[in-house]
């Protein structure tokens, strides 16, 4: 095995095992890797993205307990978005939390879907981001949004 392809398992591995821990809480909808790990431009310094998708804050000491073992954490960060950062404490993986709430999912396909208002107008990030965010939660609704090589599940 290349060491590419280790540490690609290894991404994987720990966002599993995290998604995991994130299906507990009773806020949590979904959770989504995202970033570079989901396409073919990961390399070994490529940290794990993590969309967490609720319908309500989860409270700091419940997400201060999935990131227990780091060896550093930065929990609570609302620099650009609610989220976390913390280093993996049983491979060393840099992991990359954002939490968004699923309202703000549903008003974007409302947008999207029912009011017909280009994709464009929906805001930050570029196109493919948007349209993963609205597949996540969307889910058949949105299928024919996204080009096949996007599609997650299939």
């Amino acid at each position: 095995m290349t060491e590419a392809a280790h540490d690609r398992e290894e991404a994987l591995s720990v966002a599993e095992r995290l998604a995991r821990r994130f299906a507990a809480p009773p806020q949590v909808e979904a959770v989504a890797l995202a970033g570079s790990r989901t396409l073919e431009f990961a390399d070994e310094d490529s940290d794990v993205d993590l969309y967490v998708y609720v319908r309500e804050d989860i409270p700091l000491d419940v997400r201060t307990e999935i990131a227990a073992g780091s060896p550093r954490a930065e929990i609570g960060n609302a620099t650009w978005e609610p989220g976390d950062e913390w280093i993996d404490g049983e491979t060393g993986v840099a992991v990359d939390v954002m939490y968004r709430h699923v309202r703000w999912i549903e008003e974007q396909l409302d947008r999207v879907l029912a009011l017909r208002r280009p994709l464009a107008a929906i805001g930050g990030g570029d196109a493919i981001e948007i349209l993963h965010q609205i597949f996540v939660a969307g889910g058949e609704r949105t299928r024919h949004l996204v080009p096949q090589h996007q599609q997650i599940g299939d």
